[in-house]
């Protein structure tokens, strides 16, 4: 992928949506997670309803953390940058060096979206501690608040604007 600053308008316009449309898909989780639907119980004791039961806010959660790396990854693909983010994101400024909430968010994705023959794999654990349920509240609100606040660019925004208007 050629650098988001070297990309036509149009290209950059393609690329920065497909970064909104991870942060959208991540919100969406963040929402379910938030407030899960309310499952019909049909009164069996079933296996699939124990399951549910027990595990389904939990895990709904554990997705919407997973959701977060497409947008991270979006994020470094496109090299974007902002001093918020960044810090979150990374030990030293422009280093692009993971802090450790990223290292292990890293690691958790893989258990989520890939069959681990446990139930419960180890690295699920770091995803139940308090200080990396913030961050990644953190993360979620500074890439929400960049794009809300300051979109891509007046020419790629212009583009944006005329593809989401245009009639379907």
């Amino acid at each position: 992928m050629a650098s988001y600053a070297k990309m036509s308008p149009q290209a950059r316009a393609i690329a920065y949506l497909a970064f909104e449309r991870y942060l959208v898909w991540c919100e969406l989780m963040r929402h379910a997670a938030e407030t899960p639907p309310e499952l019909k119980d049909d009164g069996s004791a079933n296996r699939l309803n124990v399951l549910r039961a027990r595990t389904g806010k939990l895990f709904l959660r554990f997705h919407w953390f997973a959701a977060l790396c497409p947008v991270i990854e979006g994020w470094e693909k496109l090299k974007l940058s902002n001093e918020r983010i960044d810090k979150l994101l990374y030990k030293t400024p422009n280093g692009r060096q993971a802090v450790d909430h990223l290292l292990t968010l890293r690691l958790f994705r893989h258990s989520i979206y890939h069959y681990q023959e446990t139930f419960f794999e180890p690295k699920h654990l770091g995803a139940l501690d308090l200080d990396f349920i913030r961050w990644c509240d953190n993360v979620f609100t500074a890439f929400k608040t960049f794009v809300e606040e300051h979109g891509a660019d007046p020419d790629t925004d212009s583009f944006i604007m005329a593809w989401a208007t245009a009639a379907v």
